[in-house]
């Protein structure tokens, strides 16, 4: 402001009398002081006094630095952003190396066991996580064939906004839990992964005590970078854990064998498999204490894929995997005959009355009907599902193909419009 207000108050001075050499050829200029006029055409109208151009440069600088002297250094305010971001990081590597050297000081154990047996704790905590995670997608991969495409089709007339909230409602509606669940486990282990081994890497470049000594076999100095006859041992280990834990996991993964997600799985994997090579190179560049966490963290995610994937872990724990409940997902009609199969025994070999079975009962049995070739037994006892519970969308649907395949198709139509009309 003070720059400003010097500025204008050089601009508003009164005019200085005209000079006899702008006056016009009809007015006589006055004889007596010529030079006087020249000195003042030249000093005034064509150059900046200099005593203006010092004033306007210190007023100048000095406004620049009030505003650093207000707070308003952008330089010094993005230098303190990123130094409260690296002191929120110090702070969690902080408690890392705090809980490290605790568990050290109280066994006394050599510091690569200490490294190897924590993150095998800490992975272990991380399981039931896992499981519950494993479970949830194994419920979207059953679900997915019956949710409409990701992106709207061409020709639907759907905005992509309108054609996610038509996918979010169809997904809520048939119960399929949140696609959150796919990320999860890995979101959450993949922030731990580096949490822990920038604390460990700083240990090992702080020359933290012992760590000089804490190795074995070919790394008994943790703190430097693998070099030496033996060096490459670790980068070899580190990239083939890797490429190994990516055959496994998705050879192990559900998601990846349903049409919608398979594109995508592949393109991932592919990227993964090519990480290999980088990772090589890249673990000639930490130290020995880092190395041994991350291979020991690889090693523990071969092993749990294995152990998970194992017939009879994977029923203990209800992660049993079986390709053709998708098959039935995407088929109602296959999927009502294995509820027929489950219902129907106990009641073989007597008659039934319809009208005591339930609306989901009497669609399975004419499924099975209806698989069989017999449609005029299945649609009586479809029509009687929709009387005991006329929003049954599953019943409108299989009526419509049982009519369709007897050809009436006004019929068929109605029932399939109807239900189109009520997802």
């Amino acid at each position: 402001m003070a720059f400003r207000r010097v500025l204008l108050s050089h601009l508003r001075r009164p005019p200085r009398p005209a000079c006899s050499s702008l006056s016009p050829p009809h007015v006589a200029s006055s004889p007596s002081r010529p030079s006087t006029a020249i000195a003042l055409f030249q000093s005034r109208l064509f150059s900046t006094p200099t005593d203006l151009d010092s004033e306007l440069s210190r007023l100048r600088d000095d406004s620049i630095s009030g505003l650093g002297g207000h707070g308003l250094d952008f330089a010094d305010l993005g230098q303190d952003l990123i130094g409260a971001g690296a002191a929120n990081h110090d702070l969690l590597t902080r408690h890392v190396i705090s809980l490290l050297d605790s568990y050290h000081d109280l066994t006394g154990l050599p510091w690569w066991v200490v490294i190897v047996s924590s993150t095998v704790a800490f992975r272990t905590a991380l399981l039931p996580l896992l499981i519950l995670q494993r479970k949830q997608t194994k419920t979207i991969s059953q679900f997915l064939p019956q949710l409409p495409p990701f992106w709207p089709p061409k020709g639907s007339g759907r905005s992509v906004v309108e054609h996610f909230m038509l996918f979010r409602r169809e997904r809520k509606a048939l119960g399929c839990p949140s696609f959150l669940w796919i990320p999860a486990y890995f979101s959450i282990q993949i922030s731990c992964f580096f949490m822990w081994i920038t604390s460990i890497r700083r240990m090992s470049l702080d020359h933290h005590p012992g760590f000089d000594t804490g190795g074995a076999l070919w790394f008994q100095n943790l703190t430097e970078i693998p070099n030496g006859l033996y060096g490459p041992l670790f980068p070899f280990l580190i990239a083939g854990l890797h490429y190994t834990n990516t055959q496994v996991a998705f050879s192990a993964s559900s998601v990846h064998k349903v049409d919608k997600f398979a594109e995508l799985a592949k393109t991932f994997k592919i990227f993964l498999n090519l990480m290999t090579f980088a990772l090589y190179f890249l673990a000639f560049q930490m130290p020995q204490g880092s190395l041994v966490y991350w291979s020991t963290n690889l090693s523990f995610s071969i092993a749990q894929q294995a152990i998970l994937k194992h017939p009879l872990v994977s029923s203990k724990l209800g992660l049993q995997g079986n390709d053709t409940v998708q098959k039935e997902a995407g088929n109602p009609i296959l999927a009502n005959i294995n509820e027929a199969k489950l219902t129907d025994p106990s009641v073989k070999g007597r008659l039934i009355s319809g009208h005591k079975l339930t609306p989901k009962e009497l669609v399975g049995l004419s499924a099975k009907y209806l698989s069989g070739g017999h449609k005029e037994k299945s649609i009586p006892l479809l029509r009687l599902a929709l009387e005991k519970d006329p929003e049954y969308l599953q019943a409108m649907v299989i009526l419509g193909q049982a009519l369709y395949q007897k050809e009436e198709f006004a019929e068929a139509a109605k029932y399939l419009e109807q239900a189109a009309s009520k997802v």
